[in-house]
């Protein structure tokens, strides 16, 4: 084989190989980014966890007594809300507390309210 024929093989095998390389090396690269981002998270002093109440709708969703809950702190609807919940799955907060409607007037109550807020959060909107 010549000298030529020899370098050419060579040229063409390190071309073909450096791509490959390159990717690997831009991959590690963000594995490394993103190692040090996590040290630098966990590093820090864990955040306390807001308390939040949750209301229980008086009507299950489902005929599997599926009920629907509401956060106070986070103003989600939990679909699906169990009593043994610990934490909101939402937000994350800590139940402290939770109420279950016991009449129609209270699920009345929280109707109008949302309705109330809604309409306001709407005329915020529009302005």
């Amino acid at each position: 084989m010549s000298e030529r024929t020899r370098r050419k093989s060579g040229q063409k095998i390190i071309a073909d190989v450096l791509p490959d390389l390159k990717r690997k090396r831009e991959s590690q690269n963000e594995l490394i980014a993103a190692l040090e981002h996590a040290v630098t998270i966990l590093g820090e002093e864990p955040q306390p966890r807001p308390a939040c109440r949750i209301l229980v709708e008086l009507v299950p969703i489902s005929s599997f007594q599926t009920f629907r809950a509401h956060c106070d702190c986070c103003d989600s609807v939990l679909d699906g809300f169990n009593d043994n919940f610990r934490f909101c799955p939402m937000c994350g907060s800590r139940i402290t507390d939770i109420r279950h409607e016991e009449t129609a007037e209270e699920a009345s109550n929280r109707l109008t309210e949302a309705a109330i807020k809604e309409h306001f959060a709407n005329v915020g909107r529009s302005s």
